[in-house]
């Protein structure tokens, strides 16, 4: 090639990534993603387009695709800090933690100025609880990027952790008005001012994000909650509906390091009570999120339907593969309505979301057949005296004294009813009660 076609080569690449970064910008990925397939049909080690290729795929769910593409970028560019960053990235959402540490660490060595690359280790650092690690890196972001407000986002979450409610409240206010809305969570803004036991505070950072947008579903419901004028026995369904659509893409990474353990644990109960196991069932997975029950129910599933509320987790659940139906309702509507009872109902850290579970317990009821089994969690509260509690955070926790006493009225035995560990929370674990019981 001689120097003036190689530089036509490349004005004419640098074109086809602007046109392609046009078309996504306006969410045409069909013809951006065409675009982008012939870049690199004409030059398959085009830097740049194997790494947005990548970012295609992950977003699409195909994480071995993105895996392999962003891998053959890294390859290529070895000391790319925004390949290496990108990487990092995919890696997270593959769930392989060691590789996206080592990812962002080398963007990092690559460019010091690399703070993307330094928050997004950060989070990662803070979910496996090495605070002090995580806000030596935000502390340097910040002071560089004093208007990076995911930054401030993450630190929030870094200082809360430790207690130090104060602190985290100033970088919660700055991340309310530095982020656009709708990219961060209301609810974490407003945990950081109840954890510092200013509940009108919190109850103010909600007003003003409403002023600004009057429609938004989880501001509605938190402003309820923090008024505390009335309890509501369940989380809106605008609720539930608008926080997991949003979170869907980045749910599974985001419970990992939480040291999420509900799924297994229903697992557990399924393993202990589903008899006799040579026989195949039909099986419901109640409010199923991305899919991280199924695994636990596949092998002696004849028939495996997930429901949900939210489109973004649908998505996410078809992408397992385990499911051989998946139903967009809210549970107790579906369960009312089952036509073709089911073997077994199990629900992992969705009754949270409910504070009276009488209308749950008459719907799991209906959809069983005779000695059919239920499995779930609910959140723990401590005072045993009251049926449920509704946090500040939006979230329900139930006595076991009151969810015995819902499930024996709707007609079940309860088989066994344990105290465990479902997650951690800002460091600290979450009670949770972990139930089985049968349909007499």
């Amino acid at each position: 090639m001689i120097e003036g076609d190689a530089e036509r080569l490349a004005a004419w690449q640098f074109e086809r990534m602007v046109a392609a970064g046009r078309l996504f910008s306006v969410g045409q990925a069909e013809p951006g993603l065409a675009i982008l397939a012939k870049l690199l049909e004409a030059d398959p080690d085009h830097v740049d387009a194997l790494n947005w290729m990548a970012s295609v795929r992950c977003l699409e769910g195909r994480l071995v695709d993105a895996c392999a593409l962003i891998d053959r970028a890294t390859a290529l560019a070895p000391n790319h800090s925004g390949v290496l960053t990108n990487r990092g990235n995919i890696y997270v959402e593959a769930g392989d933690f060691r590789s996206a540490v080592d990812a962002y660490q080398n963007a990092i060595q690559a460019d010091a100025a690399a703070y993307g690359a330094m928050n997004n280790l950060a989070a990662l650092l803070h979910g496996r609880g090495l605070d002090d690690d995580a806000e030596m890196l935000l502390r340097m972001v910040v002071e560089a990027r004093p208007r990076f407000g995911l930054a401030h986002y993450n630190l929030t979450n870094v200082l809360a952790a430790q207690r130090r409610f104060e602190e985290a409240v100033r970088h919660a206010r700055l991340a309310t008005e530095l982020m656009p809305r709708g990219t961060i969570s209301i609810a974490l803004m407003a945990s950081a001012y109840v954890r510092n036991d200013d509940i009108e505070g919190a109850a103010e950072v909600v007003r003003r994000w409403l002023d600004a947008k009057p429609d938004d579903k989880e501001a509605q419901y938190l402003l309820v909650v923090l008024e505390g004028k009335e309890m509501p026995a369940r989380a809106t369904d605008g609720y539930i509906e608008t926080m997991f659509d949003r979170f869907s893409d980045s749910f599974d990474a985001r419970l990992a390091a939480l040291d999420y353990q509900a799924p297994a644990l229903v697992g557990a109960e399924l393993d202990e009570f589903a008899a006799p196991r040579e026989r195949v069932f039909r099986v419901l997975d109640a409010g199923c999120g991305t899919g991280l029950c199924a695994v636990h129910a596949r092998e002696f599933a004849g028939h495996l339907c997930g429901v949900d509320l939210s489109s973004g987790m649908l998505a996410r659940a078809a992408r397992t593969g385990l499911y051989d139906q998946l139903v967009k309702s809210e549970l107790t509507s579906y369960l009312a309505g089952v036509e073709e009872p089911y073997d077994i109902v199990f629900s992992a850290d969705t009754l949270c979301y409910f504070g009276a579970l009488e209308t749950f317990a008459a719907g799991a009821a209906k959809a069983l057949v005779a000695g059919g089994l239920l499995a779930f969690t609910v959140e723990a509260t401590a005072d045993d005296g009251k049926a449920y509690k509704l946090q500040v955070n939006g979230r329900y926790q139930h006595s076991g004294g009151y969810v015995a006493s819902t499930l024996e009225a709707a007609g079940f035995e309860v088989l066994r009813m344990r105290l465990e560990t479902l997650r951690k929370e800002h460091g600290e674990p979450v009670a949770g009660h972990v139930v089985a019981a049968r349909k007499l």
